[in-house]
């Protein structure tokens, strides 16, 4: 009776490890997916910018940046954002849109000027005319008003 009761208690010490391990085991389950919707979702935090990083542009404005992912322009990125000063004298930037590409071989610029993305171009360009606040285009160190 004794070796019966000891088996139960033994038992019952697994049980609760097991449920204690599952619990932590979902707890990670649960970080992972959080981790992976922050990464699927970062394109979307306010970020404050520097006088420097302003780069002596208008504020109210409208901005479209491009940024290379590889060596040899086949991915890059495309930020579009509202920046603006905040009542604090913060200068924000407030994301609209994302948008990556993969494919082709070069830098956006051609011939000195700076080819937009056609779905964020028309955005951007019907945006700045309803708002009526310039809209730029920034690619690797050039700057461009679009209007």
């Amino acid at each position: 009776m004794n070796n019966i009761k000891r088996l139960e208690e033994l038992l019952d010490i697994k049980d609760n490890k097991i449920e204690e391990l599952e619990s932590e085991l979902n707890k990670y389950k649960i970080e992972e997916e959080n981790d992976i919707d922050r990464e699927n979702w970062k394109w979307t935090i306010h970020k404050n910018l520097s006088e420097k990083e302003n780069m002596d542009l208008p504020i109210p404005r409208l901005e479209l940046k491009y940024n290379n992912l590889t060596d040899d322009c086949y991915n890059s990125e495309w930020e579009y954002y509202l920046v603006y000063k905040h009542l604090l004298g913060d200068i924000i930037c407030v994301p609209l849109g994302y948008t990556k590409v993969s494919g082709g071989n070069k830098a956006p610029i051609y011939d000195g000027k700076i080819n937009l993305l056609f779905r964020d171009g028309a955005h951007i360009k019907n945006e700045a005319k309803q708002l009526n606040i310039p809209a730029y285009v920034i690619c690797e160190g050039k700057i461009e008003l679009i209007c």
